[in-house]
This record gives structure tokens, C-alpha cells and sequence, in this order.
């Protein structure tokens, strides 16, 4: 059930949206919404780094991805199992170290 009554919706529904007030990015099309585009929708970010409004974002995404994947291998390799509790913790780990190093700088 909507917050709003039918005239304040048909009212919104009935503006025209600026570009300016669009979340998407004007170059690729991304949202921002953490979760919602792949972050693999902005190449235009991994080419020209002042092209998208999240491509920042989406960089430290893919990071995670690489490094958590390949540490998932090479922990597999060395030691024939992959515990739930292993891959929070090292995810985790990643998580800060990926995310919050930006801060520090």
C-alpha cells in the first residue's frame, strides 16, 4: 500500500525527470544500487576513470571478486577443503582491506 494519494502519484508520475536528477549514470546506464548492476556494466570506468557516476565503486567490487576467488582456489588447492566459516572470515578480511583502505589514504 502506497504513502501517497492517487492525485500526489498521478502529480509525480506526471513530471518530467531531468537528467540532473536521474540516478543513472549518464555514460553506462548504472544505478549505484549496491547489489543491483553488475559492476562489470561500467567498462566505460576500467577505460577513461572519469566516465561514470559509480565506477569507483564498481572497481572495488570486481577487486573483491578477484581476490576472494582466487584465494578461495588457492586455499582449496592447499588444503582439500573450504569451510563456511573460513571463507567469512577471509571475505570478511577482504571487505575491510578493499573498502575501508580508501579511507586511510
Amino acid at each position: 500500500m502506497s504513502d501517497f494519494s492517487k492525485e500526489e502519484l498521478e502529480e509525480l508520475l506526471s513530471k518530467d525527470i531531468s537528467e540532473e536528477d536521474s540516478p543513472y549514470c549518464k555514460n553506462c546506464g548504472a544505478c549505484g544500487d549496491e547489489g543491483c548492476c553488475s559492476p562489470l556494466k561500467c567498462f566505460s570506468k576500467l577505460v577513461n576513470k572519469d566516465t561514470c557516476m559509480y565506477g569507483k565503486g564498481y572497481l572495488l567490487d570486481i577487486e573483491l571478486a578477484l581476490k576472494f576467488t582466487a584465494w578461495v582456489f588457492e586455499h582449496v588447492d592447499k588444503h582439500n577443503v573450504l569451510t563456511v566459516k573460513d571463507a567469512n572470515r577471509k571475505y570478511l578480511e577482504l571487505i575491510d582491506k578493499i573498502y575501508h583502505k580508501e579511507n586511510e589514504e
